[in-house]
């Protein structure tokens, strides 16, 4: 797939397992800005397809057919 969503990713561990397998970006969005620094510490120590987190609220998300895969792992 091209581009990969992670909707409420926490520390990014299934972000970094979806950025192995994107071939252009991966994205991870969380309400908890802890949460969101800890997945950019991982992503920093990892290589691979850009990784773009934000903050914001899952039930509020703005995007409009962005990704080709969308996981949410242990979220709801």
């Amino acid at each position: 797939f091209d581009d990969g969503l992670d909707v409420c990713c926490g520390t990014g561990a299934a972000l970094l397992h979806l950025r192995r397998h994107a071939r252009r970006r991966v994205c991870g969005i969380d309400f908890s800005q802890g949460m969101l620094d800890e997945a950019a510490r991982r992503a920093a120590e990892g290589s691979g397809v850009p990784v773009e987190l934000v903050r914001g609220d899952a039930l509020a998300m703005t995007f409009d057919e962005e990704f080709d895969v969308v996981t949410s792992v242990g979220a709801f």
